[in-house]
């Protein structure tokens, strides 16, 4: 009986979102979560790209951004929005500019939710206010 309940709470903790359990390399959480970060950003770059819009796409992570940071680096997202770094408006604008000078008519950056920062919600409008040049949408996966 006890091996039966101890494979049991291994099992509840290795599909868990938080990528820190250790003696793994990844959990099947995350990998399921990162695998559908990066289905939503290509399904959303066509989107991006035909319209000429800059898109923040928000995923969970409330107070760790690795699966933001390894979404972005895996989808090919111009920029990724994390609570470990403070990003202030004239940062993420430099950022976006490097995206457009690449000949891209688009951007799209993954944010970490994050309640300082009002997530990707309070940062578009931010950019709206900011930087009206740029059309910023906002796409919430939250738990897809």
């Amino acid at each position: 009986m006890c091996r039966t309940y101890c494979i049991a709470i291994l099992i509840l903790h290795a599909v868990k979102i938080d990528n820190d359990l250790s003696g793994t390399d990844s959990t099947i959480g995350y990998d399921t979560a990162l695998n559908t970060i990066m289905e939503a950003v290509d399904k959303l770059r066509d989107t991006a790209t035909s319209h000429e819009r800059l898109f923040f796409m928000e995923v969970m992570g409330n107070t760790a951004g690795y699966l933001a940071l390894n979404g972005a680096l895996a989808s090919g997202a111009e920029a990724a929005i994390i609570p470990e770094m403070e990003t202030e408006t004239d940062q993420l604008k430099s950022l976006i500019d490097n995206g457009f000078r690449k000949s891209k008519n688009s951007a799209i950056v993954l944010v970490a939710e994050n309640p300082a920062t009002g997530g990707a919600m309070g940062l578009a409008e931010r950019v709206k206010r900011e930087f009206p040049q740029y059309d910023a949408r906002v796409t919430i996966l939250g738990h897809l």
